[in-house]
């Protein structure tokens, strides 16, 4: 359902990347983000942007209504709307819109914004930050306030949920440590390491005995868990950090800003100023004092109601947010608190917070923290060889 749209937006991206790149691009480093109007009408910066004309003429009658409401609105604030506002006239419209309305309504409003940062700047900023970690260390803890489980499963045992991670990257080489504990009592805990090669597992029990896995590596996306600074910061580049569609993927913001629009109007979250990048479905603001930095994301906060194509108010949505950041280069800064929450029909299913610890960029990292984390006297599960062994037996490789 949060992704519903990605595909139509997709269709659009030649629309917004191609037909008005160039313009767009122009308009959108002019102003800062103000709240004061450029001296033009909402119509004028319709006429001004290209193509906004055509996709206005090809709005129903109800289209038309909602997109002046968003014109009055623009007249009587004296500013354009910040785009939790607009979201709010989407809603209160209570218009019976078609698919073609809302794709229209989208690249209208989107057109005509004059944002701090333009979408190719902001995402080329995100894209440096992350070039610029070629290795990376930290500790952080999650705690589940709510876990969520499937349908009609029995409730978790007594006690809190937690787990204490620490991750860390060099290049290629990833590593990921992760212990649960249920209340005080340890439950398991697991290591795995890619060292650019081989994957190895370490899986161990409170009764003492450990298990471990060789193979060969599917997918990165499994060392940036839930909590992960940098998954909380949406600083991870989609296909080489998670093998993820870049259109599609909420957890790359350079991504994001590229396939949407950033909005004009600054909406104040958590303290800080921020501006606005997504559509619809997702939100992100981000904080131009911080490096931009991802202060909050929303996700399906608004639905379309299936009776008459319009907007309604959502009871299912998703919220992260973050705070505390630390400043850990020149540019980038990430949060040392971040808490997530995902209410389905007005009842929160899944809530936790995550503490971190410890963060450090570009460290030293030896190459045994990512291959020696197989103890000798381990049983063995070797993939790449087919076989299994105990590890020092003779039989297996250290």
């Amino acid at each position: 359902m949060l992704c519903r749209q990605t595909n139509a937006i997709g269709k659009l991206r030649a629309r917004v990347l191609h037909g008005a790149a160039m313009a767009v691009t122009a308009v959108v480093i002019v102003a800062a983000v103000t709240s004061k109007l450029q001296g033009d009408t909402f119509d004028e910066r319709i006429q001004a942007a290209p193509k906004c004309h055509v996709a206005r003429q090809e709005l129903s009658a109800a289209g038309a209504a909602v997109l002046e409401s968003v014109a009055q609105a623009y007249a009587k604030l004296g500013r354009m709307p910040s785009y939790p506002e607009y979201l709010e006239l989407l809603v209160g419209a209570k218009q019976n819109l078609t698919a073609s309305d809302r794709l229209n309504l989208y690249w209208v409003f989107g057109s005509v914004q004059r944002p701090p940062i333009s979408p190719i700047e902001l995402h080329d900023l995100f894209r440096a930050e992350r070039a610029a970690l070629t290795s990376f260390s930290t500790r952080y803890e999650v705690r589940y306030l709510v876990e969520s489980r499937p349908q009609n499963a029995p409730e978790p045992p007594a006690g809190e949920y937690r787990k204490e991670c620490r991750f860390s990257f060099d290049g290629q080489k990833l590593l990921l440590e992760s212990s649960d504990y249920r209340g005080a009592a340890l439950q398991r805990k697991q290591v795995e390491a890619y060292d650019g090669q081989l994957l190895r597992g370490r899986d161990e029990r409170p009764d003492g005995s450990i298990s471990a896995t060789i193979a060969k590596l599917g997918s990165r996306k499994r060392f940036f868990a839930e909590g992960n600074p940098l998954l909380c910061a949406k600083l991870l580049e989609g296909t080489a950090d998670l093998q993820a569609d870049e259109q599609g993927n909420w957890d790359d913001l350079g991504a994001l800003a590229e396939h949407q629009f950033v909005y004009e109007t600054p909406v104040k979250v958590g303290g800080l100023n921020c501006a606005v990048v997504g559509n619809e479905n997702v939100q992100v603001f981000c904080a131009p004092k911080c490096g931009f930095a991802v202060v909050e994301q929303r996700m399906g906060e608004i639905q379309v109601d299936l009776k008459t194509g319009g907007y309604a108010s959502s009871k299912s949505y998703i919220v992260l947010a973050n705070s505390d950041f630390m400043r850990i280069n020149e540019k980038t800064w990430l949060p040392r608190r971040s808490e997530f929450r995902w209410t389905k029909q007005d009842e929160i299913v899944k809530h936790y917070v995550v503490t971190v610890d410890a963060i450090e960029a570009n460290p030293a990292l030896p190459d045994v923290a990512f291959s020696g984390i197989i103890p000798d006297g381990a049983f063995v599960v070797d993939a790449v060889r087919n076989k299994t062994y105990r590890e020092g037996a003779g039989d297996g490789e250290k």
